[in-house]
């Protein structure tokens, strides 16, 4: 990798606005911020991290460059979030995750589980 394709910034990454820029097409009845909310999970992926802590998230709007917005107001009646699994973001144990992410955490949490289980 060269030194230009380094993230040097805290900005979201053009993947990150992508993200959010689909998922409000997909959808309509989601606010800008709920939208951009998707984009600050997935730009803690480019920092090596499955999921964003609630107690992290304005610290990381205004480090992002979002605006701010308090937390309850994202995450209330957001369209894009369940705790199922049924949406695009997961709220699991006060941290969001994208719903791959956290399928694949869940998958393996199960997976050591059962192998402890066999072991005993």
């Amino acid at each position: 990798m060269t030194p230009e394709n380094l993230q040097t910034d805290d900005a979201l990454r053009p993947i990150d606005s992508a993200l959010a820029e689909f998922l409000g097409r997909q959808f309509p009845d989601a606010s800008t911020a709920q939208c951009q909310l998707a984009a600050l999970v997935s730009r803690q992926l480019g920092d090596g991290h499955l999921c964003l802590p609630i107690k992290l998230l304005e610290e990381h709007a205004t480090r992002h460059g979002l605006p701010q917005t308090g937390s309850a107001e994202l995450l209330e009646n957001n369209p894009l979030l369940a705790a199922d699994g049924s949406r695009p973001l997961v709220m699991d144990r006060d941290s969001l995750y994208l719903h791959r992410y956290w399928q694949l955490e869940t998958d393996i949490a199960a997976s050591i589980r059962q192998r402890c289980a066999r072991a005993v």
